[in-house]
């Protein structure tokens, strides 16, 4: 079974989502959003390997956020031969600040989003499930979220 990682970055006081825009892979994703994430190495966690996406994809945070351990486990989403580990990190205050992220040299653009807008049409996404994964993040009522397609 193939395992990888996705994880949303949210500013919950600001409604606000960081996604990024696919311009690798296969060419039918060009142009769609997601979160960030990626395929496990061999032998790592899920945590571990979510951490290290962002560190790859996004870069570190400028200042005194250490936001690269405090991903939460948020659930799965699953087919026949893969499985998606989901994490959502919650920041405030400063965090929410794009301007405090350093990116990486990266091919594909990122940037906060209003939520409103991910029920809109105004968004491709990479999947119709992150639509429904950022919802239920922003719902609060879900303690875990669990998807199979």
């Amino acid at each position: 079974m193939k395992e990888y990682c996705l994880g949303f970055l949210t500013c919950i006081e600001k409604n606000l989502v960081w996604l990024v825009r696919k311009h690798r892979g296969p060419k039918i994703n060009h142009g769609t959003w997601n979160g960030v994430g990626g395929k496990l190495e061999l032998g790592e966690n899920p945590h571990t390997a979510m951490s290290r996406e962002w560190g790859e994809e996004c870069g570190n945070l400028h200042g005194n956020h250490p936001i690269l351990d405090e991903w939460r486990d948020l659930g799965k989403l699953s087919g026949d031969s893969w499985e998606v580990h989901l994490f959502v990190n919650f920041v405030g205050g400063r965090g929410c600040d794009p301007t405090l992220i350093s990116v990486n040299d990266v091919e594909e653009p990122m940037k906060w989003h209003p939520v409103e807008r991910i029920n809109t049409k105004s968004l491709i996404f990479y999947s119709q499930a992150v639509p429904t994964i950022i919802n239920a993040i922003f719902d609060r009522s879900l303690s875990r979220i669990e998807i199979k397609v």
